[in-house]
């Protein structure tokens, strides 16, 4: 699907047509994957990335501020009034920063929220994670899925049915007892600290199918 882009949007063909290319679906997330599986395609791969090293290498021994982080480019409108609502705490945005700067700003933070769409597996919420912040997320595209965001779903709001008292209760928990909860997150940290072997396992595996086909 991906190799055949150009021309499917360039002639408007249909899904139909799209599907008689017998093209190969490669998938970035789960949540792809469950997009080609439900339009019925077929021979689909994945090759999942891998985040900027910068941030495995952050000294996680910086004490930590009761500090909330967001992208202001992901979900703005919510996060403003959240801010909004819960005025006591230090909210900033991640914006006009390199990477030493945001890995630094990560190392003394406690709260990554991100409410955006997630048309993938986002980069932000796993350099998050690798820097050592708990990562609540709203559960649109790819944050829907356990197997491309998998914390627990207490960490995961439905915007259209969105409780602020359970979510002030969460930032609550996760400020006052953070190195318990950030352990919740293990799971989380290790599919990412073991992405960039797994985007070379795919890669490879997508080199064998090439040579194979042809």
């Amino acid at each position: 699907l991906i190799k055949h882009r150009y021309n499917i949007f360039n002639n408007n063909r249909s899904i139909n047509d799209i599907r008689k290319l017998d093209a190969l679906n490669v998938c970035q997330s789960y949540y792809a994957e469950n997009f080609i599986l439900f339009n019925r395609f077929n021979n689909v791969k994945y090759l999942f990335d891998y985040i900027n090293s910068e941030f495995t290498l952050i000294d996680n021994t910086t004490k930590r501020e009761n500090i909330i982080l967001y992208n202001p480019k992901k979900g703005l409108k919510f996060v403003k009034a959240l801010i909004k609502k819960l005025p006591n705490y230090t909210w900033i945005p991640i914006i006009n920063m390199n990477y030493t700067e945001i890995a630094n700003l990560m190392a003394r933070s406690k709260i990554y929220i991100d409410f955006g769409e997630h048309p993938g597996r986002d980069k932000i919420p796993r350099e998050a994670i690798m820097a050592g912040l708990c990562v609540i997320t709203g559960k649109k595209g790819s944050a829907f899925f356990h197997g491309d965001i998998p914390v627990n779903q207490e960490y995961k709001f439905d915007e259209s049915d969105f409780k602020l008292d359970r979510f002030e209760m969460v930032i609550k928990k996760i400020s006052s007892n953070y190195e318990s909860e950030y352990k919740n997150y293990f799971p989380y940290l290790k599919m990412a600290q073991n992405s960039k072997a797994l985007f070379d396992d795919q890669v490879e595996a997508l080199i064998l199918y090439s040579e194979r086909k042809n």
